[in-house]
């Protein structure tokens, strides 16, 4: 974020004395306990998120840097694993004084049901902060009626990853920019068969994200209520023919053979990377957050596309 975000967000936090904000989203709690007296004399704002790895690292340097740039406030930030886990010590530890004053969170309509935070919107009104700086198109994603629940921090879209190396290796066409369903599946395939069983083909994570953007790309939501915008979901939208097209499609490449099942939760994620990594995966679905950590470990040429389309196409 930058210094003049901080050092805004700094003195309203001062002034209520207390605030969470939903970050992935950035919000704000009601507990003033946070907005401690350092014994240097400093505001101490706790801040938990969710960044490892390269961008956890960058964000330290982010967070130090406005702790060197004043003497007002300190910014104490603290890595409290996925957005799921930090999600659930948020709400085992609310009204505590272990509750941050600022947290970095996706998920904003579990958020915004467990309450207990000021919108993001409240503070901008009262600053007259100018958010023609973001894409409509991000801020739309973090309004609840209209108005802004939380900061877009580190608003990350779904891609595709593929190893180049491996493509030119068994002779198999790079992947478009735009890549079909049919034409991740005929890749994937083939990957699998002319290692003859050395790696597999494809794989994606069991995360919720992940399909609902596979959702997305067809024009269909998760939850009912303009999925959460127009209001608070009351009630899932799984079982539409888009999650069944998604889902037949990882199907198929299970019943050939080309996909690796990592399964879920924080390890899943882990073993996912490192398939990758060492060359024993030749797709994947993930954040463009994971970009830096794939830069960083990668000893080979790879690509990056949009997500694939599970849309109505044959295959």
């Amino acid at each position: 974020m930058s210094k003049t975000f901080w050092h805004r967000w700094g003195q309203l936090i001062a002034a209520t004395l207390a605030v969470l904000a939903v970050v992935s989203g950035i919000a704000f709690t009601t507990t003033a306990r946070n907005a401690a007296q350092a014994s240097s004399g400093r505001i101490v704002i706790s801040f938990w998120h969710s960044m490892n790895r390269p961008n956890g690292q960058l964000l330290d340097k982010i967070v130090d840097n406005f702790n060197q740039s004043q003497t007002k406030y300190k910014v104490v930030s603290q890595y409290e694993g996925s957005y799921g886990l930090a999600e659930s010590k948020y709400i085992n530890t609310l009204h505590t004084n272990v509750t941050p004053t600022i947290m970095q969170q996706s998920d904003i309509p579990t958020m915004t049901a467990v309450g207990d935070y000021v919108p993001i919107q409240q503070f901008v009104d009262a600053d007259h902060y100018d958010l023609n700086q973001f894409y409509p198109g991000i801020l739309s994603g973090f309004k609840l009626k209209g108005k802004l629940q939380s900061m877009p921090f580190n608003a990350s879209s779904s891609v595709m990853y593929y190893n180049k190396d491996l493509f030119k290796k068994y002779g198999v066409k790079p992947l478009s920019k735009s890549p079909s369903y049919s034409e991740i599946r005929a890749a994937a395939k083939a990957l699998t068969e002319k290692s003859k069983g050395a790696m597999k083909g494809a794989t994606l994570q069991i995360y919720p994200w992940l399909p609902e953007q596979l959702a997305a790309n067809q024009n269909a939501v998760v939850v009912n209520k303009d999925n959460g915008r127009t209001a608070a979901a009351t009630s899932a939208e799984l079982n539409t023919p888009a999650m069944q097209r998604t889902f037949a499609r990882v199907q198929n490449m299970i019943k050939d053979g080309s996909f690796q099942n990592y399964g879920t939760g924080s390890s899943a994620s882990v073993n996912q990377m490192a398939g990758f990594l060492a060359g024993k995966i030749g797709i994947f679905m993930q954040s463009s957050a994971a970009a830096g950590t794939i830069a960083k470990g990668a000893k080979f040429k790879w690509g990056e596309t949009f997500t694939g389309s599970c849309g109505r196409r044959t295959g």
